[in-house]
């Protein structure tokens, strides 16, 4: 039922079959579901045919495009209803009679001139879409609906406010209210006391949130983001049942407060892009978070000790936050799984505190004037993604990468290295190696012979001119970027031994010829050859490749017309 709620995909816009109500030979579009099966069944009937396939017992869920049936009819017993494409309000003027329904989703249609009043008779609703329908405002008969459980009112422009009615909707448990352009809250707000989900995101509480939050003391999850919130009621603290907080984009908060403390639930904070310079001390006590997502902030000055009382982390984003150090006691964050500290200063290194970090899998890097690793990173042994680009290693990698033998995923683009260390032949698990954007024109060693389990190899614009021969130990690679080196005295036969291929760019290689052994990639689908010197022709080896090459392959290749069309009559498809 809650798969219902979410959304039926949109029908198809046929035309066929409009007809006149009083045609009984009309046939309506649409999507059914009988009782005890999750299945939904789609077509065109007439109202006979329909009731005479299923009979009108065991319809519990339809589907209608356009027009509305004689619902009454066909289905009395309708649980589930989900309409789109309304042409005529006047559709819905018979859903006082479906008493059963539990499930409406009218979400995408036009009720600029309001709802009508039958809503409130269907007292046993308990999940209503109405997102994106244009409302301004809700009817009085609204407030009967006490047992409405999921409500969904998101897209709808509420800028004059919301009516009291949310106040007899006591058995509320999910509320979405995104971009309403809301700017307060009613007061009969605090009656909704069995709220566990309220999502505000895009509203404009510039003039502050209500007190009234303090009444919703089930609340589990919250999301405020993008609010133009300023600051924070007091009486937040009492929701000390929150499991999840939103509170991102709000570029103007002079600080936490530290209510922040009396949230001891919380498990996932989002505070990305709020401006925030520090934290208050009552964030130690947040001791059961696993999330926490800080981007976007200043901490020039430096992250508090208090991040050592956050044993229980297991995820923690600190991209883009002004960073030139981290505190000591970050060596107690001994659960933490995924690190991002992409884009910070660390030019004077990082600390050994990595070292106690051993249950990492994920550690993002990049772009963070790195010159060199601690020795402690051999400690990291369940690392299994790890990104540095854009530092500068130009003195070489240290040896510690040879200890880090769970690695799958090692991105290090454009970290002006001109070698890689004999110890990169122990990285056997892994299958993602990114390596473009720097200098190997002394060659590629030996070692990757031995990367035996890679499945995308980019080695894009790395100033190579040739390749090494145990390059045709690779037999699992999928994904291979050479684009942008120079391959002028042509490519070794070691690609036929590549046979896993699926994706092959040799952009702007200044080649000039293929290798026969090209055609053994018969699994190739994915080509680029666009920029090379092909004066002398393509050999006849195209017609052994894969079902389809990339198209634009021979973009601003020179290549004569006499090229062999012969090979290219044996592809199924070209682009």
């Amino acid at each position: 039922m809650a798969d219902s709620f979410n959304g039926i995909e949109q029908f198809h816009d046929q035309q066929e079959g409009r007809a006149e109500d009083s045609n009984p030979n009309k046939r309506y579009h649409i999507k059914y579901r009988v009782s005890e099966k999750p299945e939904w069944h789609e077509g065109w009937f007439t109202i006979t045919e329909l009731i005479d396939k299923i009979g009108t017992d065991f319809i519990v869920g339809l589907g209608c495009h356009n027009y509305i049936p004689p619902l009454q009819d066909i289905a009395p017993n309708l649980k589930v209803l989900i309409v789109r494409d309304l042409y005529d309000q006047s559709g819905l003027r018979d859903l006082s009679k479906l008493t059963r329904l539990e499930v409406l989703d009218l979400s995408g249609n036009s009720f600029s001139g309001g709802l009508p009043d039958v809503i409130g008779d269907l007292g046993n609703l308990k999940m209503l879409n109405l997102n994106a329908c244009k409302l301004t405002s809700l009817p009085e008969s609204f407030s009967k609906l006490t047992r409405l459980e999921e409500l969904e009112l998101s897209g709808n422009i509420f800028s004059g406010g919301l009516s009291d009615v949310f106040g007899n909707l006591g058995n509320l448990k999910k509320l979405k209210l995104y971009r309403c352009e809301l700017t307060s809250l009613p007061e009969t707000f605090s009656k909704l006391t069995r709220l566990e989900e309220l999502h505000l995101p895009e509203n404009n509480f510039s003039s502050g949130l209500p007190d009234v939050f303090g009444d919703l003391g089930n609340l589990k999850k919250l999301i405020l983001d993008t609010c133009k919130l300023t600051s924070l009621p007091e009486s937040l603290s009492k929701l000390t049942r929150l499991e999840e907080l939103n509170l991102s984009g709000n570029y103007s908060f002079g600080g936490l407060p530290d209510v922040f403390g009396d949230l001891g639930n919380l498990k996932m904070l989002n505070l990305n892009a709020c401006k925030l310079t520090s934290l208050p001390e009552s964030f130690s006590k947040l001791t059961r978070l696993e999330v926490l997502d800080l981007q976007w902030n200043n901490f020039s000055s430096g992250l508090p000790d208090v991040f050592g009382y956050l044993g229980n982390l297991k995820k923690l984003n600190l991209d883009i936050c002004e960073l030139t150090s981290l505190p000591e006691t970050f060596s107690k964050l001994t659960r933490l799984e995924e690190l991002y500290l992409s884009r910070n200063n660390f030019s004077s290194g990082l600390p050994d505190v990595f070292g106690d970090l051993g249950n990492l899998k994920k550690l993002n890097l990049d772009r963070c004037e790195l010159t060199s690793l601690a020795e402690s990173f051999s400690k990291l042994t369940r690392l299994e993604e790890l990104h540095l680009s854009e530092n500068n290693f130009s003195s070489g990698l240290p040896d510690v990468f040879g200890d880090l033998g769970n690695l799958k995923k090692l991105i290090l683009g454009a970290c002006k290295l001109t070698y890689l260390p004999e110890t990169f032949s122990k990285l056997t698990q892994l299958e993602e190696l990114h390596l473009s954007g720097n200098n190997f024109s002394s060659g590629l060693p030996d070692v990757f012979g031995d990367l035996g389990n890679l499945k995308m190899l980019i080695l894009g614009t790395c100033e190579l001119t040739s390749l090494p021969e145990s390059l045709s130990k690779l037999t699992r690679l999928e994904d291979l970027d050479l684009s942008g080196n120079r391959f002028s005295s042509g490519l070794p036969d070691v690609f036929g031994d590549l046979g896993n291929l699926k994706k092959l760019n040799l952009d702007a290689c200044r080649l000039t010829s293929l290798p026969e052994s090209s055609s053994k990639l018969t699994r190739l689908k994915e080509l680029k050859l666009s920029g090379n010197n092909f004066f002398g022709g393509l050999p006849d080896l195209f017609g052994g490749f894969g079902t389809k090459l990339f198209p634009g392959m021979f973009h601003s290749s020179k290549f004569l017309s006499s090229f062999m069309i012969y090979s290219f009559s044996k592809l199924t498809q070209i682009g």
